[in-house]
């Protein structure tokens, strides 16, 4: 059966073995971690979605880990279809948005005669909402092209505190118009990362967006950047309203919003996070949340540093 497979799998198969070993490093410190890997069985590829929970004796004792596994390579088929129709809509909606907003923008600019303030008015919210879906339509683009490998990731050295500086002076206008402070906080010093620095910038972006808008008036958004053994931890800190503990492991599906009527109404097409980590786990890195209700949330996530080696061998291989 399945899970026999599955536990001859375990034995055999080098992925799997390497998977065992950091989920072991995670159990040590007595927490619970949920992986996805791909093995090969009977000739064609599955996908496994493996649960390690640490046993604790009474004492306190780590007695072992327990691994539960899941053949979900069904569900990733599915998800697969779903997301190359997707890609195929978005791509298909494009052309007339593009030529819906060239229209607008032609008749606001008088190019096609003289119009009232009524007129002025009415389009505007037109072009507002041809925006708004196209903002929506590259989104989906994005997550499709994530999700199915398609996306094109530079590999080059970075630094995150240079991306981080950058990012949060875009962000400084709209925090300013709000009445939330923005603030930067660097640990010590923080080595290099490799990866595409405008799609880390991205998700610095991504996050600091949603901070902002969820902070009320008078609150306050930081960046902290720090090292963590051979990572570099990155946390978007806000004093926005928190998450609910049972929303906070959804918080990263697609199309998922927070069931809060005030948060809802903020708008947002719920592909933000996704996105993000989409994007970190393709950089090898992991995301989360933190998060306590009526004191803010806690956005964090994980990158591995470049040794100075892969720094000469990237400057190498571009000269």
């Amino acid at each position: 059966n399945s899970v026999g497979v599955e536990i001859k799998l375990a034995v055999t198969d080098p992925t799997l073995k390497r998977l065992f070993e950091t989920c072991q490093l995670t159990t040590h410190q007595r927490k619970t971690v949920a992986h996805e890997v791909a093995v090969s069985s009977g000739g064609r590829e599955r996908v496994l979605k493996v649960l390690a929970s640490p046993v604790i004796s009474k004492d306190d004792l780590l007695l072992g880990t327990v691994y539960v596994f899941d053949d979900i390579t069904r569900e990733k088929e599915i998800d697969r279809m779903k997301s190359d129709f997707v890609s195929l809509v978005s791509h298909e909606l494009r052309t007339p948005l593009t030529a819906i907003q060239l229209g607008v923008s032609l008749v606001l600019d008088g190019k096609a005669g003289p119009i009232n303030e009524k007129q002025r008015s009415s389009l505007e919210k037109v072009d507002r909402q041809v925006k708004r879906l196209t903002d929506l339509i590259n989104d989906l683009l994005d997550l499709s092209r994530i999700e199915s490998g398609r996306i094109q990731m530079k590999r080059e050295p970075i630094s995150l505190v240079d991306i981080a500086v950058s990012r949060l002076e875009e962000m400084k206008p709209q925090a300013d118009s709000k009445g939330v402070k923005l603030d930067l906080e660097v640990e010590g010093e923080i080595p290099m990362t490799v990866g595409d620095e405008a799609r880390i910038g991205q998700v610095i972006t991504n996050l600091l967006s949603n901070a902002l808008k969820f902070t009320p008036q008078g609150g306050q958004v930081k960046v902290r950047l720090s090292r963590q053994g051979d990572m570099i931890l990155t946390e978007v800190i806000d004093t926005g309203p928190g998450i609910p503990e049972e929303e906070r492991e959804r918080i990263f599906d697609k199309f998922y919003q927070l069931s809060d009527f005030k948060t809802r109404s903020q708008g947002g097409s719920g592909l933000g996070l996704s996105i993000a980590k989409g994007i970190v786990e393709a950089h090898g890195g992991r995301i989360w949340v933190e998060s306590e209700v009526g004191v803010g949330s806690n956005f964090k996530f994980l990158l591995p540093i470049i040794s100075p080696e892969e720094i000469d061998e990237q400057d190498t291989g571009r000269g």
